[in-house]
């Protein structure tokens, strides 16, 4: 399934330009992507009062907010796998959030604090969601363009799940948030067998694995299997 149709109704620019001010002054952001509300920081401060409120490990990583062209420009992988998630980008929206090394020298990496580095980071990879919709895509931007690297967590008690609208977001997550945007309900939802919700996709494109099974898993990876002929191990 294509998904390039969606049609969009906010003013993703103009929101994308409060989030970045509220997390260039230190503060909070919690807001939509495709597949559910996000909270982010930009400052050792700012993450270390996410991790508290999410009840979150401080050795578990968070994401480093991205968007394709962060990936296109950071990432480590073959050219082959390179042009094909180019390809698949510019073709599909299925939510993936991509896992590789990454180029240490890139301005957007020599700017984050060793605290961020360690939060963002994990066994010399990064992980880079792309397809996660035109308000992350705008963010995302503005970080690459100001050389201004931010953290972005799911906006949920860790071990709760992703939350698929800001009602259902924990009251401790919201009281720590600065600017809460609130779009709805996100588009693409999906539960678990046993009603857990579910966020993106993670493919580790070193060892071609399966890290982590999201919404629209089954169309993914149908996709790389028959339009770029890619398998993935599941196991």
């Amino acid at each position: 399934m294509n998904t390039r149709n969606k049609t969009y109704l906010f003013d993703y620019e103009y929101d994308a330009n409060k989030i970045f001010e509220t997390l260039k002054k230190g503060g909070i952001s919690i807001n939509p992507i495709l597949s559910g509300y996000a909270i982010m920081g930009a400052s050792d401060e700012a993450i270390t009062k996410i991790y508290a409120a999410k009840k979150r490990p401080l050795d578990k990583p968070s994401g480093i907010v991205s968007n394709f062209r962060t990936h296109y420009e950071i990432h480590l992988i073959n050219v082959e796998h390179k042009e094909i998630i180019k390809d698949f980008s510019e073709n599909y929206e299925f939510p993936l959030a991509v896992l590789a090394p990454y180029d240490n020298s890139h301005a957007l990496f020599q700017n984050l604090t060793p605290f961020m580095r360690s939060i963002g980071t994990k066994n010399s990879a990064v992980n880079f969601l792309i397809n996660s919709g035109p308000l992350r895509s705008n963010i995302a931007n503005l970080s690459m363009d100001n050389e201004f690297p931010m953290i972005a967590s799911s906006a949920n008690v860790s071990g709760s799940g992703v939350k698929y609208k800001v009602e259902d977001i924990e009251p401790e997550l919201l009281a720590v948030a600065d600017l809460v945007l609130d779009y709805g309900e996100v588009p693409y939802q999906k539960f678990d067998s046993s009603g857990f919700p579910l966020s993106s996709t993670i493919i580790d494109f070193q060892s071609m694995k399966v890290m982590r099974q999201g919404v629209f898993f089954e169309e993914l990876v149908a996709v790389f299997s028959e339009q770029y002929n890619l398998k993935f191990d599941t196991d």
